[in-house]
């Protein structure tokens, strides 16, 4: 066994402590700690860890800090909210944490399976049905999990304490007779402690030479688990190093055009230098000792096709690692020539009285993103077709749900997917854009979320 899994009879204890420690606190903030796992942030400095990786899921109070980015497409649902109960399905790893707020008028369950594989975390609005989702299942057999629909919970696990105790002790380390009173001492009165010799842990006493006693179980699960995640932060970290590269060698586009300046005369020399410029970017240069210009620009290029094949394999490593996506945005709605030569772009204003901005082209798209959109700005794409740029003008300000709607409909209404009447919006902020290799294409580093979107 590489390492002890989180069991149902773990769930049970798990929630009693988290239940005595963070009902009735606020919730602040959810960020990510790595690919798969969550701190959730609450008043009085409180945190619970939620993992829902395939192999280390589990559900506990911590004291460690996650990473700066923000978990938004729950954090958005759920800040300001008080968790006013915990239910945890018995003989399973299925919790459901109640969040309400104004006095409990507004409701939202999230759902947290920890169920291996297909480990999922839910939000469900007080009418049953999914506000959002971290994994999408869709056309499934068994359920799908989409927004939108009413959540249904994963199959029912039968269990009978009598006849299915033996299987669950099977990989349950500390689990052996007299199993109903072993199960009794662990969720009435658990013991946290970790065996070094056998590595395990466990709620009770067991046979160990060498054991190290937690203040809590959910200390423990912390210590024996963390163990285990040194090869999510280490994606974590290798990441930021691709992304820092990635930074490094996106301008390669500059070494071509400043080559083809110094080969067509269009530079400044003097007796030791010589100085060219690309788009954005001065270079200067040594003067080679054949004192040949042409070989000065054969440097260029060579930088250049480096460079640029860099990147792209910088992108796909990214992509490899879902850090990046990638939309072909050139819209393939034609502007006729007189719309172009006045502006190839569209104007409309939102409900809130925001200033929306949609592509025509893909000189339109590269202007109103790159040129006329502040960081802070909103911007909205459809999911997996080619089609408009959108920008909310609304610099630090946030744009309620409306004006989200509004602008996502203008994204539909000018893409490839427009003909269906129906199609999920992308929206991010211009900050977390870049360039990508074709004019109108960009590269998206963090979706904030998704709209689902129809036409009239």
């Amino acid at each position: 066994m590489k390492h002890q899994k989180f069991s149902e009879i773990d769930a049970l204890i798990v929630k009693r402590e988290v239940e005595e420690t963070l009902k009735g606190h606020k919730l602040k903030h959810v960020k990510y700690f790595n690919k798969r796992t969550f701190i959730f942030y609450f008043d009085k400095k409180l945190k619970l860890l939620v993992s829902i990786d395939p192999t280390l899921y589990r559900l506990h109070l911590t004291e460690r800090e996650a990473k700066e980015h923000y978990f938004l497409a729950f954090e958005e649902y759920l800040r300001g909210y008080t968790l006013t109960n915990i239910r945890v399905k018995k003989w399973d790893r299925l919790f459901y944490l109640l969040f309400t707020k104004d006095r409990g008028l507004s409701t939202i369950v999230l759902a947290v399976e920890l169920t291996g594989k297909h480990s999922n975390l839910i939000l469900v609005n007080e009418e049953g049905k999914i506000l959002e989702t971290f994994k999408r299942v869709k056309n499934s057999k068994i359920r799908d999990v989409v927004p939108g629909i009413p959540y249904t919970p994963p199959p029912p696990k039968p269990f009978d304490v009598k006849t299915d105790v033996e299987k669950l002790a099977k990989y349950i380390p500390w689990l052996t007779p007299p199993y109903g009173e072993k199960i009794f001492d662990a969720i009435q009165s658990p013991t946290p402690l970790y065996c070094s010799e056998l590595d395990i842990y466990s709620p009770i006493p067991v046979p160990c030479k060498n054991s190290r006693r937690f203040e809590s179980y959910s200390a423990l699960l912390d210590f024996y688990f963390g163990k285990f995640e040194t090869t999510g932060v280490h994606l974590e970290e290798k990441s930021s190093r691709l992304l820092d590269e990635l930074e490094r060698v996106k301008d390669f586009e500059e070494y071509r055009i400043a080559g083809e300046n110094l080969l067509a005369g269009k530079y400044v020399a003097d007796s030791e230098k010589i100085f060219v410029k690309g788009e954005n970017k001065e270079f200067e240069l040594e003067i080679p000792p054949s004192e040949k210009i042409s070989d000065l620009a054969k440097e260029l290029f060579k930088k250049y096709r480096r460079y640029k094949r860099g990147y792209e394999t910088l992108l796909n490593k990214l992509e490899e690692q879902e850090k990046v996506k990638i939309l072909n945005s050139e819209s393939q709605i034609s502007a006729s020539k007189t719309e172009e030569r006045i502006e190839p772009y569209e104007k409309f204003v939102s409900p809130s009285g925001y200033t929306v901005l949609r592509g025509k082209n893909a000189r339109g798209n590269e202007l109103i993103t790159f040129k006329l959109a502040s960081p802070d700005d909103y911007f909205l794409h459809v999911e997996n077709a080619p089609g408009a740029h959108v920008i909310i003008k609304s610099g630090k300000e946030e744009p309620d749900e409306e004006d989200l709607e509004f602008s996502a409909i203008k994204a539909l209404e000018r893409s490839k997917a427009a003909p269906d009447k129906k199609g999920r919006v992308l929206v991010t902020k211009k900050k977390y854009l870049k360039r990508g290799f074709v004019p109108g294409q960009v590269l998206i580093f963090k979706v904030l979320k998704t709209i689902e979107v129809r036409l009239e």
